[in-house]
């Protein structure tokens, strides 16, 4: 099988005479010699770039305590902005509750209202009736006064 991508393995006879030939070449150093580098001394100044120090581990509460330093106007927004939205919801829950009752004292007061109108329709027919049995008995009353005489 051919592999077209990665690396093939050498044999035992391709490894050896690798090794031999790196081993006869000659070595060139890898400084140029023609370049003039001045060589450093105690008495100068160093410049060279220090390792980066540890960054101290902070506990939990210094953590929190500078994310609140860094972030403290964007804390308070969002703070008032809770605030704000809970008035919002407490005062829609309550007017919905007004309405609710409002809605019911509505039905109640019609409903007196209808019988308030039964009532007054009772109370005629009564005094109709109370009014003809007036009539009736003066009527009564009279024919026996006539029939008397």
């Amino acid at each position: 099988m051919i592999r077209d991508k990665g690396h093939t393995p050498k044999s035992g006879q391709e490894k050896t005479a690798y090794v031999n030939y790196i081993r006869k070449l000659d070595y060139e150093p890898t400084k140029d010699e023609s370049l003039d580098f001045n060589e450093s001394s105690d008495n100068e100044p160093d410049y060279s770039i220090q390792k980066a120090n540890k960054v101290k581990r902070l506990s939990i509460w210094e953590q929190f305590q500078l994310h609140i330093e860094e972030n403290w106007v964007k804390w308070i927004i969002a703070g008032v902005g809770i605030i704000i939205s809970f008035f919002i919801v407490s005062s829609q829950i309550s007017f919905s509750s007004i309405n609710i009752k409002q809605d019911q004292t509505e039905k109640d007061i019609n409903k007196i209202n209808s019988n308030i109108e039964e009532i007054n329709s009772t109370n005629h027919q009564q005094d109709m009736k109370i009014q003809k049995n007036e009539l009736t008995i003066e009527y009564i009353k009279d024919n026996q006064k006539s029939e008397k005489k």
